[in-house]
């Protein structure tokens, strides 16, 4: 039986670190279709073209943060519904606390091994298909 080739998801990025974008880029390219942006204000425009499956967000961001961001997302009716995971360097009980408290659909620590975020990723999706 020949697998059926699935289509493949669109992730977009949000970091304010370039380094953060190319790394995570070099992670998920070739498994993802994966698009970059280096702030909210970005994202919003990439957003407004073409809606991703899953964004990537940055919790600390200059300008608008990872949190104001995702609030603006889930007031707008055309983009409530996108799943969020926040890309956090915070480990400690109250960062993590604050992130959860937005209920979004995971966190990610940013040391997290390449491996480890592409399994949280491919979970994530296989859920989302039941």
């Amino acid at each position: 039986e020949p697998e059926i080739p699935v289509e493949k998801k669109n992730i977009l990025v949000v970091d304010d670190s370039g380094q953060m974008l190319r790394t995570i880029l070099g992670w998920l390219e070739g498994k993802y279709n994966v698009r970059l942006a280096n702030s909210a204000e970005t994202a919003a425009v990439s957003i407004n073209k073409d809606i991703p499956d899953l964004i990537l967000l940055d919790y600390e961001m200059p300008e608008v943060s990872g949190p104001e961001f995702f609030v603006q997302l889930r007031e707008k009716e055309r983009t409530k519904d996108i799943p969020v995971i926040f890309l956090t360097a915070q480990n400690d009980a109250d960062s993590v606390r604050a992130v959860l408290e937005l209920r979004p659909q995971g966190y990610i620590l940013k040391t997290t091994a390449s491996t480890t975020l592409v399994e949280k990723l491919d979970d994530f999706f296989r859920k989302q298909n039941k």
